[in-house]
């Protein structure tokens, strides 16, 4: 079965498992299977590339060697960034692009203990953690290079986060949300499939109808890969039989487009 025009020479159809994939096949060249969650800004971005061809090409990496300029450009077109999940490498590039804003200038060979400290403590909380995160692949991938012999990153502690966590909605702050908003409304849809489902935003932009079956609704979590079959409460149901949606997933842009990433409204 040919795709939705989105994605011209598309075609659906099943492997000797009986597994649904999604295979382009555009005359003259060899069929290729598109990996990802129809739908989602991974399927997007695989399905453009397979479209236009990329092929291996030599890569002329930006900044003087030994600088973090050069180490940042090296890293984000290496196998240890590009196996990330699509969502983490998103938060990966941001944080090694504003790092290399501040830094980019600097000798990796000249950073020290005491540098990776202050630049942890000048963080928030929660960034500061993604910053530790960031660095020590920074780092482990400078030595592998050759460029450094010693870690810098060791011994540094990742901060910790307030115990408290989020607020917790009560019963009658959930009454007074669903009251404002009818059923028939997104932002009903989204807080329901948010209450129910218990699921990262980045997979509640995923989900749609297809994945309903057998009063389960099916997903597969960008950020551990695990598949799970959540059965559906009946009060979601009643939601997502209330709200129109003639679209792949459930939760639309005003213009009717999928999200790449989660709305801010989701926050």
């Amino acid at each position: 079965m040919i795709a939705k025009r989105a994605y011209p020479y598309l075609c659906r159809d099943s492997d000797r498992h009986g597994r649904v994939r999604y295979r382009l096949r555009v005359p003259g060249r060899k069929a290729l299977t598109i990996k990802g969650q129809f739908g989602s800004s991974e399927f997007a971005e695989n399905y453009r590339a397979a479209v236009e061809d990329h092929s291996p090409k030599q890569v002329r990496f930006a900044g003087e060697a030994g600088t973090f300029n050069r180490l940042g450009s090296e890293y984000l077109h290496s196998a240890a960034f590009t196996s990330l999940a699509a969502e983490t490498r998103r938060t990966r590039r941001y944080c090694v692009e504003k790092f290399l804003d501040r830094f980019g200038d600097l000798s990796v060979a000249n950073l020290e203990r005491r540098h990776v400290q202050k630049i942890i403590d000048d963080c928030k909380p929660g960034q500061s953690r993604i910053v530790l995160s960031m660095l020590r692949a920074l780092i482990a991938l400078a030595i592998r290079n050759g460029h450094r012999e010693d870690d810098p990153t060791i011994g540094i502690k990742r901060p910790k986060i307030s115990s408290e966590g989020w607020h917790t909605w009560t019963e009658e702050e959930i009454a007074q949300y669903e009251a404002r908003h009818p059923a028939r409304s997104p932002a009903r849809l989204a807080f329901a499939l948010a209450l129910y489902t218990g699921q990262r935003s980045a997979d509640l932009i995923r989900m749609g109808r297809q994945h309903v079956r057998d009063n389960k609704i099916n997903v597969a979590q960008q950020k551990t890969q695990t598949r799970l079959w959540i059965p559906l409460d009946p009060r979601l149901l009643e939601v997502i039989q209330a709200t129109p949606s003639e679209h792949l997933t459930f939760i639309v842009s005003e213009h009717g487009k999928p999200f790449a990433t989660p709305p801010t409204w989701f926050a």
